[in-house]
């Protein structure tokens, strides 16, 4: 139990708020129009797990390349006008990084970046997993 607690609060310690850049081109949206873009840019960027949940281990180590879309079709027009650089475009894709580290003990730590260039975006994130479970496909 003091292993699980203090997990916890170690995970909890590296949470960091999330930032925005420049939002000064939204200001020019009507509350329905922001709302189609916030819905669709939340799908976009949303956390999608990749890695397997089973623990890696000590030797563990994976790398890897993906590339996810989201239909923007709703927001496609208010988009544009916020300052994207496509304004016929119905699907976002993200081409992400990732990297993944087995540690002993079940736990994993992991990162990822992304460049989203048809809206001047960038998307990094970190995480720390820890496989209640062990195991592998016949769990």
């Amino acid at each position: 139990m003091k292993k699980l607690l203090t997990l916890l609060a170690f995970s909890a310690a590296l949470t960091q708020p999330a930032l925005a850049g420049d939002l000064s081109a939204l200001g020019n949206l009507s509350q329905s129009e922001f709302r189609r873009v916030s819905e669709d840019l939340g799908a976009a960027f949303s956390y999608k797990p990749i890695a397997p949940t089973e623990a890696q281990g000590i030797t563990g180590f994976d790398i890897g390349l993906e590339v996810t879309g989201t239909d923007i079709s709703r927001s496609a027009g208010a988009l544009s006008q916020a300052g994207a650089s496509d304004s016929s475009m119905n699907t976002l894709l993200i081409p992400k990084l990732h990297l993944h580290k087995g540690l002993p003990l079940g736990l994993d730590v992991g990162a990822f970046v992304a460049n989203v260039p048809a809206i001047n975006a960038q998307l990094y994130g970190a995480e720390v997993r820890y496989a209640l479970l062990g195991g592998g496909l016949a769990m």
